[in-house]
């Protein structure tokens, strides 16, 4: 009852060793990492904008502002998929990929964060159009005892290419520094570049030829869109599956942007140190959607959905007792816990997601294959946009921080008189440094500065230096506001001013500066449970 029998054809209209399949493969493969390496680049970027405490509004946009384009334009990418050549569609939007980084690149040099965000959009928008006529082609191109092999390994082609693309773009935010603006011309030559590759591959995916060719525009969008997702509601268990998927990627969503957060609270200094972290959640999500192929044979195996959902219900929960502080200058055992949970976290939802897709696509009318997964697609990126608005709900900053919520590692507050007057006279030392070099500071450049602290601290015992440190940034925040300059990770880190034991402490204290969110990162782990 939990598994559907597929019959196999007559004839093979092709397998997932042809060139046919292995073009659309890799042609997926680079968009997915081009469209979250600039997403995650402008997220990184743009978190330098803001205000410390306030980086989940920067997550929030940028998600929402990529994933719009699914909801706005699901009945023309619908009608585009059955109307015309899928092949030709993808690679209509593939030369559209290397227009909308060009863009990108050109927002950079205005140094706008605006346009930049505004590229999300079209970068979601050429995905949105993209994604019909990809996943449509899939039963075009496989038999139809592959269809579940087939989407396992393209599961994890694609969530490998997640991963990498979240790598990349959080590497390009790091060597693009403050407001992404040094080293532009690396992310221009990766971001287009990587465009131009997948372009040039998708010219290799056969063509099918139309489904319908007779289907006629939706000019009027809503009305549209509202029938694609009456009809896909009238189909019964095809519309439930759709509901377990719209689940899955809203939830998958959730713990991709939570661990963001996750490392910064857990002693990340950029983002490339959370990167260990987002791909053991995303191979373990690969890994999973492969064994579930691989176990689903010739069969869709709807039965591996409810193991699926208590996977990662279980793992949620785990993550909530991760110990505090696991990133540091080694990989200790809670750091390797963190990352064990994730990819347990990820290996069950692979389990949940490849039967659904595969039900989705195998059962959906050949002539409106195209219209049923964009109402599908509409219904996913709602649940997604809903999760992003949710999670910056959930990780607003409301609470005042203050440095007596430090931990005795970064900060002690039962310290004698006599003690208190030692620490406050290097504290004040160093306040008028950093007014000195701030007033003398670059504006363009978020009042970049040299000023170091080890001077200052020396003159103290060594069991005092942790708490006048925290002061000390303390106050040189406090200057920076006064100044009207940016206070993120980005501003600190000129040259060798800090090490980076130094720049761990400087988060924390940080975090402590602005609002604090109403749930931590292993609190909303908790709440996706």
């Amino acid at each position: 009852m939990d598994s559907i029998a597929i019959d196999s054809p007559e004839k093979k209209t092709s397998g997932i060793w042809t060139p046919s399949f292995q073009s659309l493969l890799w042609t997926n493969w680079l968009t997915a990492i081009n469209d979250n390496a600039f997403r995650w680049f402008v997220i990184g970027a743009g978190k330098t904008y803001v205000t410390p405490g306030n980086e989940g509004q920067i997550l929030m946009l940028g998600t929402i502002l990529f994933v719009v384009p699914y909801l706005l334009f699901a009945a023309p990418a619908g009608w585009l998929a059955d109307r015309f050549s899928k092949r030709h569609v993808i690679v209509a939007c593939k030369v559209l990929e290397i227009v909308v980084m060009v863009i990108g690149v050109c927002s950079l040099l205005l140094a706008s964060l605006t346009l930049l965000m505004v590229t999300v959009f079209l970068m979601g928008a050429q995905s949105a159009l993209f994604s019909p006529a990809k996943i449509g082609t899939i039963p075009e191109l496989l038999d139809e005892t592959e269809i579940s092999t087939g989407n396992g390994i393209f599961n994890l082609a694609t969530l490998s290419a997640v991963i990498i693309g979240m790598g990349v773009g959080g590497w390009l935010a790091d060597m693009a520094g403050d407001r992404g603006q040094s080293n532009i011309w690396l992310t221009g030559a990766t971001l287009i570049g990587i465009a131009v590759v997948g372009t040039v591959i998708s010219f290799a995916i056969r063509s099918q030829g139309a489904a319908k060719p007779d289907a006629k525009f939706p000019t009027n969008l809503p009305a549209h869109t509202f029938a694609d997702l009456y009809s896909l509601f009238s189909m019964g268990r095809l519309f439930r599956v759709a509901l377990g998927s719209l689940f899955f990627y809203a939830i998958a969503s959730f713990a991709q942007l939570n661990i963001d957060t996750f490392a910064a609270e857990s002693g990340s200094i950029n983002e490339t140190e959370k990167l260990p972290l987002l791909v053991s959640l995303g191979m373990g999500l690969g890994f999973g959607s492969l064994l579930a192929g691989i176990i689903s044979g010739g069969r869709i195996q709807l039965g591996l959905v409810p193991w699926g959902a208590f996977g990662m219900c279980i793992f949620g929960v785990l993550l909530f007792f991760v110990p505090a502080d696991f990133i540091g200058e080694t990989i200790g055992f809670n750091f390797v816990l963190a990352c064990a949970l994730l990819a347990g976290l990820g290996i069950s939802a692979g389990f949940f997601d490849v039967p659904l897709a595969s039900y989705l696509q195998h059962n959906s009318p050949p002539e409106r294959r195209g219209a049923i997964l964009s109402a599908s697609n509409f219904m996913t990126f709602t649940g997604i946009a809903l999760m992003a608005v949710l999670y910056a709900a959930l990780t607003f900053g409301n609470n005042a921080g203050s440095l007596d919520k430090l931990s005795s590692a970064f900060y002690c507050s039962s310290v004698s008189d006599s003690d208190c007057a030692l620490i406050q006279e290097q504290v004040d030392q160093y306040t008028s440094a950093v007014c000195q070099q701030l007033s003398a500071a670059d504006k363009s450049t978020g009042g970049a500065i040299e000023l170091k602290a080890d001077g200052f601290l020396a003159a103290l015992p060594e069991t005092l230096r942790s708490t006048a440190f925290s002061k000390m940034i303390t106050s040189e925040i406090e200057q920076r506001k006064e100044a009207d300059l940016q206070t993120s990770m980005a501003s600190f880190n000129s040259s060798d001013r800090f090490s980076s034991s130094q720049q761990r402490h400087i988060r924390k204290v940080l975090q402590q500066s602005g609002k604090l969110p109403l749930f931590s990162s292993r609190s909303v782990f908790l709440i996706m449970g």
